[in-house]
């Protein structure tokens, strides 16, 4: 028998088996603002990390390294997370675009910061006289 965590609630991981259940409860978290890895987290520990590494086909290691916040998951394997409680997430090109155009501006700025700060040291020098 698995090692088991003292938060391993038996009732509970056996309703965690059901996708409607452990969809509910990773829903759930999300409306708390709670992160997609730490609805994850939640969702993972009460299953059981053995049980969901068997359904995830992701290596009972690196389910534990991420549920102790020791490894994060890439795109990718969140997507095969997300999968076993029959979720998914998708990245839209509006927001890839909205996340880009804020870094142009910000680019913009400091650019301009940075001009505006080296003319006034290059017109200081030049109209100071000793």
């Amino acid at each position: 028998m698995a090692r088991r965590s003292s938060s391993y609630d038996k009732m509970v991981a056996t309703k965690m088996l059901d996708p409607e259940f452990a969809r509910g409860v990773i829903l759930h978290s999300l409306e708390f603002d709670d992160s997609i890895e730490e609805a994850l987290r939640l969702a993972i520990t009460s299953m059981g990390i053995k049980e969901f590494s068997e359904k995830s086909a992701i290596p009972v290691q690196n389910v534990s390294g991420f549920v102790r916040g020791k490894r994060n998951f890439g795109y990718r394997t969140l997507g095969r997370c997300l999968a076993v409680f029959g979720l998914k997430f998708t990245v839209t090109k509006d927001e890839v675009a909205d996340l880009l155009a804020m870094l142009v501006s910000s680019y913009l700025f400091l650019m301009s910061a940075f001009s505006i700060a080296t003319s006034c040291l290059t017109s200081s020098s030049r109209t100071y006289v000793p």
